[in-house]
């Protein structure tokens, strides 16, 4: 009687192990099937780019992590409302100063009252027609030097809901005389200026 007992005994353990063998194999088939189990978590990718609205004017645009928020410097217009810029780091050695993409407003009655205030520095009159994500805006070129510093401007404008709405795309370089030579190279302007054209780009009104 001991002995059919046993063998009962061994048939049993035979039997549990392979019912552990098959459980396993099924869980691991589960967890590799699904990748939001512990174990096998996969994360999406972080964003590279942020949004950045603005309700009392009614627009946003989105921009690079790369862009810092700065104080207005190079918008126009008297509501200096918002300016990110490419810093000089992110070009070393070159003649790069930085680059802005900036938003400004005031209120003008007209489009044509719109366009005549405060006048980009060898602006062109605002002759060149763009649309924007379904927006008509009126662009010029802006140029400016002084003490060796070159500011070189993309400036577009449209009417919104009685506010003159002013975009300003600015890259300002050093004139790479004043360095000693071969010490710096030409900073690849069109480079730049994609960054800036990526931000613009994206630049929609809410309503």
């Amino acid at each position: 009687m001991y002995i059919i007992n046993l063998k009962r005994m061994k048939k049993l353990i035979i039997v549990a192990g392979v019912v552990a063998l098959i459980a396993a194999a099924c869980n691991q088939s589960a967890t590799q099937n699904n990748p939001n189990q512990t174990g096998n978590t996969q994360n999406p990718p972080a964003s590279n780019t942020q949004t950045y609205s603005n309700s009392t004017y009614g627009f946003s645009f989105d921009y690079p992590n790369s862009m810092q928020f700065v104080t207005p410097t190079y918008p126009n217009l008297d509501d200096k409302v918002v300016q990110i810029q490419i810093g000089q780091d992110q070009y070393p050695g070159t003649n790069f100063g930085d680059a802005a993409f900036g938003v400004s407003t005031q209120f003008a009655k007209s489009l044509s009252d719109c366009l005549a205030l405060t006048p980009p520095e060898g602006g062109d009159g605002f002759k060149t027609a763009v649309t924007i994500n379904g927006t008509q805006f009126n662009m010029t070129k802006s140029n400016g030097a002084g003490a060796g510093n070159i500011y070189e401007s993309n400036v577009y404008r449209t009417l919104h809901n009685n506010n003159c709405i002013e975009i300003d795309e600015t890259i300002h370089t050093s004139n790479i005389g004043n360095y000693p030579a071969g010490s710096v190279t030409e900073v690849d302007s069109a480079d730049v200026q994609a960054k800036l054209d990526d931000v613009l780009n994206s630049f929609q009104f809410s309503e």
